[in-house]
C-alpha cells in the first residue's frame, strides 16, 4: 500500500514537470492529461484501499468542511451574474469549466489527506516534494541559460525575468518560497552528509531562482519566511539563539550576493531596474505596478455588492484587469460570506499545525517549516493572484502535514497504537 501510494504520486509529481514546465501533453484527447490521469489513479486507490483497511473512504479531518463550504457557495454564486443579466459573463457551461479548474487543487487536497494513512509515507512524500522543487529550479535554470527552449519557459526580454519552471515569475518565485523553510530544516534535521548537499544545493539554485524572476513580491515572501522560520525554531530567547541567528542571515546574505554575483549580466540589470530604479518613482502606485489603482477598484466593486458579492468568475470583465490580490478577489466575487469560506481553510491550517507543533517532537520542525511556508504563501496571494499549479503543491503540502498532525494525535493518545 506505502510503495503504491509513493508510486502514483511521483507519477503526479512527472505529470507536473511534464505539463505545467515543458509544456509536453501525452495525448491529444482533449480532457484526458497525465494529471488528469494520476489523480484519477489515486482517488481510486483511496477508495479502494480504505475499503480493503475497513475504514472511511473520506475521513473526517479540519479542513473538509472549510473546503466544501467554500466550494459550494462559490458554485452557486456563479448564478448572480445570470439573474442579474451581467453581458460579457459567457456561457454557463465555460464558466463551470473554469471553475473546475480552478477548484481541483482544493478539491484534491481532501484525497491526498484520505490516500495517507502513516506517518512514515507522509514523510516520503515531503521528501517527493523538496525532490520536486530542486528538479523545478534546474529546469528554471536550464530555461534561463537557453539549454530548454519552450514557449511556457520563455524569458521576458525587455525586462530579462525568468519566469520559471511554471506560471509567472512571481508566482513560482512565490512556490519557491513557500517551501524553502522545509528545505532548510531537512538540511538542519538529516544527518547522512548526501541528504545535506542535496538540500544545501535545493535551497541555494532556489534562491538563485527567486532573484532570476526578478519579483519583488517573490523576495519579500523570501524574507517573511526565513524570518518565520527562525522565530518558530526558536525554542527560547538565549544568548545561542542570538548568536545562531545571527549567523543564519550571514550565510543566507552570503548565498544572496553570490546568487546576486552570478546573475547573467542582462538579470542583473533588470534586477537593478526592478528594486532600485522603481524606488524612485514619484507615486506608491507607480512603484507598485498599478496594484494601488486596482485593488482600489477591487475594494469598490465588493463595497457595491459587500454580502453576496459580483459571482464567481466576473471580477476581470468587471475590473477589465486582474486583481493582483486572491483576498479582493474572492471578497469582490463572492462577498463576505464566501470570503469567510476561503479565510477559514487556512485559518483552520495555521491553528490546528500550531496547537500540534511541538507533539511529538522529533516532528516539530516539520510543523514549523510549513507554517514559516503558511504565513509566506498567505503574503504572496496578498500581493498576487495564485493559480491551479501554486495551489497544487500549496494544497498538497497542506494535506500531508495535516494528516501527519492528525496521525500523531491518535498515536498520543493511544501510544500502544502501532501503524
Amino acid at each position: 500500500m506505502k510503495t503504491m501510494t509513493l508510486l502514483l504520486f511521483i507519477l503526479l509529481f512527472l505529470s507536473f514537470i511534464l505539463e505545467f514546465s515543458l509544456g509536453i501533453s501525452v495525448t491529444d484527447i482533449k480532457g484526458l492529461s497525465l494529471k488528469n490521469l494520476s489523480i484519477f489513479l489515486i482517488i481510486c486507490f483511496m477508495i479502494a484501499g480504505n475499503m480493503v483497511r475497513g475504514i472511511p473512504i473520506l475521513q473526517r479531518n479540519k479542513l473538509n468542511i472549510p473546503i466544501i463550504c467554500f466550494i459550494l457557495y462559490a458554485f452557486l454564486s456563479m448564478t448572480i451574474p445570470f439573474i442579474n443579466n451581467f453581458q460579457g459573463y459567457g456561457s454557463l457551461f465555460s464558466n463551470i469549466i473554469n471553475f473546475k479548474n480552478y477548484m481541483d487543487p482544493f478539491i484534491f487536497a481532501i484525497f491526498v489527506y484520505n490516500v495517507v494513512n502513516d506517518s512514515e509515507t507522509a514523510e516520503k512524500l515531503m521528501y517527493l516534494l523538496m525532490l520536486l522543487l530542486l528538479v523545478f529550479n534546474i529546469i528554471s535554470l536550464l530555461a534561463a541559460f537557453e539549454f530548454i527552449q519552450t514557449e511556457r519557459l520563455w524569458m521576458d526580454t525587455r525586462l530579462a525575468r525568468s519566469r520559471g519552471a511554471f506560471s509567472e515569475g512571481i508566482q513560482y518565485s512565490n512556490y519557491v518560497a513557500l517551501f524553502i523553510p522545509l528545505a532548510i530544516n531537512f538540511f538542519l534535521n538529516r544527518n547522512k552528509l548526501y541528504e545535506r548537499i542535496l538540500f544545501g544545493v535545493t535551497i541555494i539554485i532556489g534562491i538563485y531562482c527567486i532573484f532570476m524572476t526578478g519579483s519583488r513580491g517573490g523576495f519579500l515572501t523570501l524574507l517573511i519566511s526565513l524570518n518565520a522560520l527562525v522565530l518558530l525554531n526558536a525554542r527560547e530567547l538565549s544568548l545561542s539563539f542570538i548568536v545562531k541567528t545571527i549567523a543564519f542571515f550571514l550565510i543566507i546574505g552570503v548565498i544572496f550576493l553570490g546568487a546576486l554575483h552570478f546573475l547573467p549580466e542582462s538579470s542583473k540589470e533588470a534586477m537593478e531596474y526592478n528594486f532600485l530604479e522603481r524606488a524612485k518613482q514619484e507615486s506608491l502606485d507607480e512603484y507598485s505596478s498599478s496594484r494601488i489603482e486596482m485593488w482600489s477598484y477591487g475594494l469598490k466593486l465588493f463595497l457595491q455588492k459587500p454580502f453576496l458579492g459580483n459571482g464567481w468568475g466576473t471580477y476581470a470583465k468587471l475590473a477589465e484587469a486582474n486583481s493582483h490580490n486572491d483576498f479582493l478577489l474572492h471578497l469582490a466575487t463572492l462577498g463576505i460570506l464566501g470570503f469567510i469560506f476561503f479565510i477559514m481553510i487556512f485559518f483552520r491550517l495555521f491553528r490546528n499545525i500550531w496547537d500540534f507543533r511541538h507533539r511529538p517532537e522529533k516532528y516539530t520542525w516539520y510543523f514549523n517549516a510549513y507554517l514559516a511556508g503558511l504565513i509566506s504563501f498567505l503574503a504572496g496571494i496578498f500581493f498576487n493572484n495564485a493559480y491551479a499549479p501554486i495551489y497544487f503543491m500549496f494544497f498538497i503540502y497542506s494535506a500531508i502535514i495535516l494528516k501527519l498532525r492528525d496521525l500523531n494525535k491518535v498515536a498520543s493518545r493511544n501510544p500502544e497504537t502501532t501503524e
